[in-house]
């Protein structure tokens, strides 16, 4: 019996919808306008279900790109996938966008036995990390002079993928990968395989994984 997981993506300033059967996306969209997310996503997902003839009670399952990313669009990506799972007494699939990150770069590199780091910008001289090989770190928010003391004893070459800051670098990097966007191949096979060793979240307690704490402005006092 093959398995139907309607995946949504909210992290980025694209909100992105796909459809993947067993480990193989079928059907992609992707929003038309930045930083839109609550008016675009459900017309989204109605138009994707229109083309490929499913409904959403034909999914087995709903997976979500938990985070890091924007704030408000990591609510409103999880808002929806639970919504779905409680509407329809379906299980979540919640997966961290750093940590697919690494699978994608796993799955292009010839060897196995160099420092891999996954990175995204956070604010200035702040980033979200993930890494493996010498040092062991799970995704996490992290300042820029704490990166450099972490990986300036790498004795092993490092493959990066991400973005670094144009006057930031860390040595022996032996590759860097651009990341634009979740690799669909690498995240349907991450979900099929969660959703065969029956790796769900828990509805109930699921919150996005901002990995830090959000800006806020204090409220002004009326005189």
């Amino acid at each position: 019996m093959s398995v139907r997981v309607l995946h949504i993506d909210c992290s980025g300033p694209f909100a992105s919808l796909m459809l993947a059967i067993d480990s193989i996306p079928q059907a992609v969209k992707q929003s038309a306008e930045a930083r839109d997310h609550a008016s675009q996503l459900n017309p989204m997902i109605a138009a994707l279900l229109l083309e490929v003839g499913y409904s959403l009670n034909d999914m087995d399952a709903f997976a979500v790109c938990s985070g890091p990313g924007s704030y408000t669009g990591l609510r409103l990506g999880m808002a929806a996938a639970k919504g779905f799972c409680y509407a329809l007494d379906k299980p979540l699939l919640m997966h961290n966008r750093l940590t697919l990150m690494l699978e994608e770069l796993d799955s292009q590199l010839e060897v196995s036995n160099l420092n891999r780091l996954a990175i995204l910008p956070a604010r200035a001289g702040e980033y979200y990390i993930a890494a493996q090989g010498e040092w062991e770190a799970a995704p996490m928010h992290i300042l820029q002079n704490e990166l450099v003391e972490n990986t300036r004893f790498w004795t092993q070459p490092a493959s990066i993928i991400g973005h670094l800051e144009e006057d930031f670098s860390i040595p022996n990097v032996k590759n860097l990968i651009p990341h634009e966007k979740l690799d669909l191949n690498t995240w349907a096979k991450r979900t099929f395989l969660s959703f065969s060793e029956q790796e769900f979240a828990n509805i109930a307690y699921a919150i996005p994984e901002y990995l830090k704490a959000a800006y806020v402005n204090p409220l002004k006092r009326e005189k």
